[in-house]
């Protein structure tokens, strides 16, 4: 404590660089980002809204995909706006606090976000490696503490971590050479020997990163085997497109993660970084709604229902919001369509999806 108190004091606040060095492309990226922003945030509203309010999307894969998003939405609001911010100046102060607040949220709703994915695997595993047992297996019960053990996992890490890095010294330069207090700028600051701590940070981000895409790429490794076993191609092929979305999800996240995280402070390069947490932190996310819904007959077909609802739901005469509501949520006789879902039935009711 007396450490963290003595590093507040040299260090009151830390001076986020962003992309200063860009005058003349300022407002162009802001302008970028800010649409790529308002997209992401879009996208995955829209599918937390359709897998809560469809009855058919009320199955254990659309549960975690749901809570996905919702990490992602948060997620992007820690890190976006004050990136937003940074291309309309040269610099951004970030008090002491609130940059190890920044972080240990970035780590910990990412973290969170990885043993989704894993998880998302797991169920994946079940549904086409042992399908008749799939609704004893993955039931509601397992899923909500799943979840509840991911975010657990992802927030008590995360704080860890956080505390082992801002324990450390910054009595040079307070200057961080990117958009967010990310951890290899704020550890690259630290004027002192980080060797031991760099040795405590590597098996946290082990456990973060490394273990759940090992899990997922043994998940899949016996999801392929069974796949190719199946004599039905038109099996073969609804399995594949079923797993392509979350296997490219996976790469496309962990492979960021692990190339930025599990490397040693000698190699932090923080041009290099700044682009690649830029591709981490915006695009890949903007990217996760299109990968799961463009191929996804049932997402497609669950927003084509929740249209077809909303244009009923106009034109009833003296339609108020109450109403508006209650259609949404499926508690109006107008909801029961035969176009439109039916009612919403519990997580564990479904089997395969």
């Amino acid at each position: 404590m007396a450490l963290l108190q003595k590093n507040h004091t040299l260090s009151s606040e830390f001076i986020i660089l962003g992309f200063g060095d860009l005058v003349e492309l300022q407002i162009f990226f802001f302008g970028l980002f800010l649409i790529m922003y308002l997209v992401t945030l879009t996208g995955h509203t829209t599918i937390v809204l359709i897998t809560l309010i469809d009855s058919c999307l009320q199955t254990p894969m659309y549960f975690f995909l749901r809570n996905l998003s919702t990490i992602e939405i948060c997620y992007i609001l820690v890190i976006v706006p004050n990136m937003l911010a940074n291309f309309l100046c040269r610099s951004q102060q970030m008090p002491f606090l609130g940059c190890a607040l920044q972080m240990h949220l970035f780590i910990a709703l990412g973290g969170v976000g990885c043993f989704l994915l894993a998880m998302m695997a797991y169920d994946r595993f079940v549904a086409i490696c042992n399908p008749l047992r799939y609704t004893v297996i993955i039931t509601r019960a397992l899923c909500l503490q799943m979840l509840t053990l991911a975010c657990i996992s992802g927030f008590a890490l995360s704080l860890t971590l956080t505390m082992l890095i801002f324990l450390l010294p910054f009595c040079q330069s307070h200057e961080i050479n990117h958009f967010f207090c990310d951890i290899p700028a704020v550890l690259f600051l630290a004027c002192s020997d980080t060797r031991a701590k760099e040795i405590a940070v590597f098996p946290v981000c082990m456990l973060i990163l490394l273990i759940p895409f090992l899990l997922i790429l043994l998940s899949y490794a016996f999801i392929i085997a069974a796949i190719l076993r199946m004599h039905s191609a038109e099996g073969r092929s609804k399995a594949f497109s079923t797993c392509a979305g979350h296997l490219l999800v996976s790469v496309l996240h962990y492979g960021c993660a692990i190339f930025i995280y599990i490397r040693p402070k000698s190699c932090y390069t923080p041009e290099q970084d700044k682009i690649v947490s830029l591709i981490y932190t915006n695009v890949i996310p903007m990217l996760y709604p299109m990968i799961y819904s463009l191929r996804n007959k049932e997402v497609k077909g669950a927003l084509r229902r929740l249209l077809v609802s909303y244009n009923q739901m106009r034109q009833q005469p003296n339609v108020t919001a109450l109403t508006v509501l209650l259609i949404m949520l499926g508690d109006d006789p107008i909801f029961y369509h035969k176009e439109a879902p039916t009612a919403i039935v519990p997580l564990s009711g479904s089997g395969r999806s």
